[in-house]
């Protein structure tokens, strides 16, 4: 198995430039390629933050035509302690668009009122890639430890996403914020469009909010109908499903700018899921058709969904102790100098299975990047075992 390790109203300010929007080289369709730029910092201008050093990190996934990138961007000085600071959002999706779920910001997490991109990384990788691509983010905060993943398979049209805390103190309130531009910045270009939001239940449109019925309003479908491919205008619409048992309220404020969506978790709930489109190059009519056809289907396999890295299960303690106690065994003498690794190994993988939830992710990652070592380890052994049981053959 081979697994790349790589671990280490507002305004569109991302028309400036600090987003870089060239696409990864193109996979085959039938698997998933992610690219991870690496975190770079710079001084920046940014109003109350000039001379400070600002981080910005993009990731992105692709299979076949559909590309997702994910964008961190945060003030990293030093100034800020254990914080960051925040200038419009902290994780963007510039990809396909900067327009939709917007590139500078379109997803903010709060627990007990405070939001968790306030405080610095402590991790970010890429887990997984080939039939998958998943990348995570993780945040140490007072209140929980937080991983949020996003999840692309091969063939798919959308993002998973998954969010998810291990809380330190009482959780009396967790809520999601969504933020995305449907098709066009309006006012940034001086335009006005007719925005509006769609659900199974209702249809929207611009100039007030509405409360959400989160048994019926299941995805929420953006458009503008001025802004619309078919009209030869605009990048297209975009979308969002969420589950009724993760979400109690919700409320959705359809701007002529942009459009917020803010989702209220139901108490004690500690795991959230969502998918994301992009429906860039796509006019509404085939959009929101595509996704009222398709939206239980997508939502009972977001339900069902392992967002654990498939290489983490590829083996246990048990199995690994197992196995390599026998090629010990049939290798001999030739065995003895694997021992120390074998054990070693061993201990990973027991590490893995006591560190359940979020803030098990420094065991993940260690057995993540201990896989190459894994694989190595055991086809030596089974060379080993082989010879020596070759050996035995013809000792007699």
């Amino acid at each position: 198995m081979l697994l790349v390790w790589v671990c280490c109203a507002a305004q569109p300010v991302l028309a400036q430039g600090d987003v870089p929007v060239a696409p990864p080289r193109v996979p085959p369709a039938a698997v998933v390629a992610v690219e991870d730029g690496g975190a770079r910092q710079a001084p920046t201008q940014y109003a109350g933050h000039e001379g400070h050093q600002y981080e910005n990190r993009t990731i992105t996934l692709k299979t076949g035509d559909t590309l997702f990138s994910l964008h961190y961007r945060a003030c990293v000085d030093e100034s800020h302690g254990d914080r960051v600071g925040i200038v419009e959002g902290y994780l963007g999706m510039p990809q396909p668009s900067n327009e939709n779920w917007y590139g500078g910001g379109f997803f903010r997490l709060a627990l007990n009122g405070e939001d968790v991109g306030s405080y610095r990384l402590v991790d970010v990788c890429v887990s997984e890639q080939g039939e998958r691509g998943q990348c995570e983010w993780v945040w140490e905060t007072p209140a929980a430890t937080v991983r949020l993943r996003f999840l692309l398979e091969a063939g798919a049209n959308h993002l998973k996403a998954e969010a998810v805390w291990q809380p330190k103190v009482e959780i009396t309130k967790a809520s999601i914020s969504l933020l995305c531009y449907p098709s066009f910045f309006t006012s940034w270009h001086k335009r006005k469009g007719e925005r509006r939001v769609i659900t199974p239940r209702t249809d929207q449109p611009e100039g007030k909010p509405f409360d959400l019925v989160p048994a019926e309003d299941t995805y929420l479908f953006y458009c503008d109908r001025i802004f619309d491919v078919a009209n030869g205008e605009g990048k297209g619409p975009c979308a969002v499903l969420f589950r009724p048992e993760d979400t109690q309220a919700g409320k959705v404020s359809v701007g002529g700018y942009g459009t917020t969506t803010d989702l209220e978790v139901k108490p004690g709930v500690t795991q959230v899921r969502m998918a994301f489109w992009d429906f860039t190059g796509k006019t509404n009519t085939a959009a929101q058709a595509w996704l009222a056809e398709n939206a239980v289907k997508v939502r009972n396999e977001l339900t069902s969904a392992d967002f654990q890295p498939q290489a983490l299960r590829t083996y246990t303690a048990a199995s690994w102790s197992a196995e390599t106690a026998t090629l010990l065994a049939d290798a001999g003498e030739s065995g003895a100098p694997y021992q120390s690794e074998v054990e070693r190994l061993a201990g990973l993988l027991k590490d893995l299975e006591q560190t359940a939830g979020p803030g098990g992710w420094p065991a993940e990652r260690a057995v993540l990047k201990a896989l190459p070592q894994l694989e190595q380890t055991r086809w030596q052994l089974k060379i080993q075992a082989l010879l020596a049981r070759g050996d035995a053959m013809w000792a007699k």
